[in-house]
């Protein structure tokens, strides 16, 4: 669905399978991780660019102010969740990225993917080894939404399908 917009459009969030969710815009995520050079026949890791420490900062920081919301604040049901992390357990992700159309042609979901998840170690959960199963999904809005939906999973259970993070509903009908 690569003309998708969420700006006209209410979104209603899959609150029946995910636990927690994870809502921000604005955030331009970068789609290159680390990038690799041999020297001398060794394999050398460069140090993370300036997109990628700029992402991990403004993600860090909008974590912990998403940790300081109360579990009954005056926002709607939708977007009021429990934060009871770090979680421990095994964990589904679901992630949404919407991108100007220009970055939808060119990022590749994996490496937007790996950024995403690695941003939230240590905060939405202490290891990204609890990650068994993932799901990512990119869409073209101009406003650079970001949805993560979390399950927590019973340790060795099978995740055999990711449903939805969310439904929409246009404004206009």
């Amino acid at each position: 669905m690569a003309n998708t917009t969420l700006q006209n459009f209410i979104i209603s969030l899959n609150r029946d399978f995910y636990d927690t969710f994870i809502l921000s815009s604005g955030l331009k995520v970068p789609a290159k991780q680390f990038d690799f050079k041999v020297i001398d026949g060794k394999v050398i890791k460069k140090p993370p660019t300036e997109s990628i420490k700029e992402f991990n900062i403004r993600m860090s920081t909008w974590l912990e102010q998403l940790k300081k919301i109360p579990l009954y604040s005056s926002a709607p049901k939708e977007f009021t969740s429990r934060y009871d992390w770090p979680f421990k357990e095994d964990l589904l992700l679901n992630i949404s990225v919407g991108l100007t159309k220009k970055d939808y042609d060119i990022k590749d979901t994996d490496n937007m993917a790996k950024t995403i998840i690695d941003s939230m170690k240590g905060t939405v959960y202490e290891d990204d080894v609890r990650i068994v199963s993932f799901a990512i999904h990119k869409f073209i809005d101009n406003s650079r939404p970001l949805i993560i939906g979390i399950k927590k999973l019973k340790t060795n259970s099978l995740a055999v399908s990711i449903p939805p993070l969310f439904t929409k509903k246009s404004l206009y009908e």
